[in-house]
């Protein structure tokens, strides 16, 4: 039942002034009847509104959708929205029926449903077409007030969960940026510490190596220069062959400095893991089984094979020491598609080698570090800490990457990705000549170390070759400049004021014909070491034998005809 408009006290006076939006109704039988009365500002939103004028003939009902029935009437206790007839926007008056009197007249109670002031100007209206309200017409505002802060409340609502989701994707993209600089940031400083490294045990190496080739050289000469059943021999002995056993850490040293000249060449990676197998199974012991598993067919890769060998024979044996209780160790070659997400650059590597053992696996903590140099978890005297450091430089001077998967417990798994290479050419092999007329073929000697040079001198003179020695570089360029024929320089490639290389393109300037051996421990720097590799005829590496140095220049001799002997020689 409606309750009376007068039962609640608002009279026509109050009516006007607090809802200038309302209107009166007369009820007709089939209709909704005629407008009686308009308040104020009704006009101004409902242009056909008039007195006298049909309801159906000024509005819409929006809402409910029953409303349009006509022979229902309006009810109290449902709000409406009423369209206004004649206008080209989208407002809507929205309010409530209520009963005027004991009479059968009705009156509309509401406002232009507005939900932001930009729609209030839009409609043409402004704040001072609301006035200050009385109780109901207060109570009316605040439910519409509640209804629109509701719908806002609801928009915002879903705008802050599409922004929050917005932000949890931004803040996911960031962690993941910020996890793959760290990881970056990380490798750059290990790359680094590993550099500083290199620099210090290469500067180590250069001397090093010099003195050991004195020892080892002179060792030999004495102990070949005594008869053989002498008893200072088996003491000579144990000279040199503390000499290479120190020339061995020599040689760790200088592969994961990178700074060791190699003699790089392409190698079927198959190949040299199946030749190496019969070594590697004594050295793993009954304990551990060796399973192999070859790609078909070759797959190349360029690097030294003697340091291919090593790469192989550290992991097995670092292998061998994490399984105590035995176990089995697999090696593995493949091509890989250089595209792969699983290779740690991808694009760049076409051939892996997979070792994988069953052992005790590498804590974390560990792992993080095992290819620093000198860093073992092993006892006091059982390890130098240098064998995964040598692995990680023969990779990295390869221009390849090594990569390790291990968890406690489940054992380890190293990876190293190789550049593809093409097979190599064939080529022919000149066997060196069985006579060899060596006092016909004059050697230049350039060496700086006293000791070195004084042994070499002596080796290469007791073999028979006319031999100039010097230890200075511009004395040596004279030299060959004043010197009719010249077969051979052998140079150190660290000199004072010019290096070996530089030494040897300005005597092959003058000596077109010359053949060059390089003899070093050590390649000052990276350019140095690729033009040793790309350039020399014939390398030795520091200590080495005295029959290997002369040997090598007779290789060298054979690879040419040696120019007739100056009157001088005879």
């Amino acid at each position: 039942m409606m309750v009376p408009m007068t039962d609640i006290g608002l009279n026509r006076a109050a009516l006007n002034r607090a809802f200038p939006f309302h209107f009166r109704l007369t009820r007709r039988a089939g209709s909704w009847g005629t407008i009686t009365e308009i308040g104020l500002s009704l006009g101004r939103v409902a242009p056909n509104a008039s007195v006298n004028r049909g309801f159906e003939e000024v509005f819409e009902i929006d809402r409910p959708s029953e409303g349009n029935d006509l022979n229902l009437g309006p009810d109290q206790n449902t709000t409406y929205l009423l369209r206004p007839k004649g206008r080209a926007d989208d407002l809507v008056l929205r309010g409530q029926f209520l009963q005027v009197g004991r009479g059968g007249n009705i009156v509309f109670i509401g406002a232009p449903w507005v939900g932001e002031l930009d729609d209030l100007f839009r409609y043409g209206l402004s704040l001072a077409d609301f006035p200050a309200h009385e109780s109901l017409g207060d109570m009316l505002l605040l439910l519409q007030t509640r209804n629109v802060a509701l719908r806002d409340l609801r928009e915002l609502t879903d705008r802050l969960r599409g922004t929050a989701k917005t932000l949890d994707e931004r803040n996911r993209q960031l962690q993941d940026e910020l996890d793959c600089r760290q990881r970056l940031e990380l490798r750059l400083r290990h790359i680094q510490k590993m550099e500083a490294i290199g620099l210090l045990a290469g500067g180590v190496a250069h001397d090093f190596n010099n003195l050991m080739t004195a020892i080892l050289g002179f060792a030999t000469l004495a102990s070949d220069s005594l008869p053989k059943e002498s008893a200072a021999i088996p003491l000579l002995d144990e000279i040199q062959k503390a000499t290479m056993r120190a020339t061995s850490l020599t040689s760790q040293l200088l592969a994961l400095s990178r700074r060791q000249v190699v003699q790089a060449r392409v190698v079927d990676l198959s190949a040299e893991c199946r030749d190496a197998e019969s070594l590697l199974r004594r050295l793993l012991g009954e304990r551990v089984r060796l399973v192999a598993s070859y790609e078909p067919g070759p797959v190349h890769i360029e690097i030294d094979p003697n340091s291919l060998h090593q790469v192989i024979m550290n992991l097995a044996v670092n292998a061998r020491d994490a399984m105590t209780s035995g176990g089995t160790l697999s090696i593995r070659t493949a091509r890989v598609d250089p595209s792969s997400v699983d290779a740690p650059t991808p694009g760049r590597y076409g051939v892996m080698l997979e070792v994988r053992d069953e052992g005790t696996g590498i804590p974390p903590d560990v792992l993080e570090r095992i290819f620093e140099p000198f860093f073992t978890t092993k006892p006091a005297g059982s390890g130098t800490g240098l064998g995964l450091s040598t692995v990680y430089g023969i990779v990295q001077q390869a221009g390849g990457e090594i990569t390790v998967e291990s968890a406690e417990g489940h054992g380890t798994t190293f990876r190293i990705w190789f550049p593809a290479r093409e097979a190599p050419a064939t080529s022919t092999v000149v066997e060196p000549a069985v006579e060899m007329r060596r006092a016909a073929a004059r050697v230049l000697l350039v060496e700086d170390e006293p000791s070195v040079r004084a042994l070499l001198s002596r080796v290469l003179s007791s073999a028979g070759f006319s031999v100039t020695v010097t230890g200075d570089p511009a004395t040596a360029l004279s030299t060959a400049r004043e010197t009719e024929k010249l077969d051979v320089l052998v140079t150190d490639v660290g000199l004072p004021g010019m290096n070996g290389p530089e030494l040897a393109r300005s005597v092959q300037a003058v000596h077109p014909e010359v053949r060059v051996l390089f003899i070093s421990g050590y390649a000052e720097s990276e350019d140095c070491r690729k033009q040793l590799e790309r350039d020399a005829d014939g390398f030795l590496q520091k200590p080495f034998r005295p029959a290997e140095l002369v040997d090598r220049i007779v290789q060298l001799l054979a690879q040419r005809p040696v120019s007739s002997p100056t009157p001088e020689d005879r």
